[in-house]
């Protein structure tokens, strides 16, 4: 079943990444309008992630599976990433210097352990958010139990590989070279 639904898997990969990019878009306006982004464009960013999973559904209608998404269940978690990340990247975006790389921003913006508590919570939500839309896959009845055990096995490696994942980040990201010796935590 799983070859059957890799194309799926990876439209919802992309579907993923574009709403983070509007996330971040959103982070580096505020910015560079020095404004903190709040709750409105929370709000926003959920509506325009609402026209994203549109299009993501009308692009799986081929294959042979049908998602109805429960936003009850996923708009709480997806609220909570979103604000995460738009905090984040409000961060990293108001410490970054147009001459600096990236890796002084973020170590600008966050202390090492900070970064990786706060990577393991985007991954874990994620993790989480994974397992409320794998509840959102319509299957025949007999099938259920493996679907909601399929989604429990991914949101379980998801949070397993997240802990190591959120600590190679942190390493390569405040590892010292010549370029950048120590953390700033300014």
């Amino acid at each position: 079943m799983l070859p059957r639904l890799e194309p799926v898997l990876e439209l919802n990969v992309a579907k993923e990444v574009d709403k983070d990019s509007l996330a971040f878009c959103c982070a580096g306006e505020a910015a560079a309008a020095g404004v903190r982004p709040g709750p409105d464009a929370v709000k926003r960013l959920l509506e325009a992630g609402r026209g994203i999973d549109r299009r993501f559904l009308a692009g799986i209608e081929r294959f042979p599976v049908r998602i109805v998404i429960r936003y009850e269940e996923v708009l709480p978690l997806r609220s909570r990433r979103i604000a995460l990340l738009l905090e984040a990247g409000y961060a990293v975006l108001s410490s970054w210097q147009p001459e600096a790389r990236l890796r002084h921003a973020l170590s600008g913006a966050f202390a090492p352990p900070d970064a990786e508590a706060l990577l393991l919570e985007l991954l874990d939500l994620y993790a989480r958010e994974t397992q409320a839309l794998g509840r959102s896959l319509r299957v025949p009845a007999l099938l259920a139990p493996v679907r909601d055990r399929l989604a429990q096995t991914l949101a379980h490696a998801l949070r397993e590989a997240s802990v190591q994942v959120a600590r190679d980040a942190v390493r390569r990201v405040y590892r010292p070279d010549r370029a950048f010796a120590s953390h700033n935590p300014s």
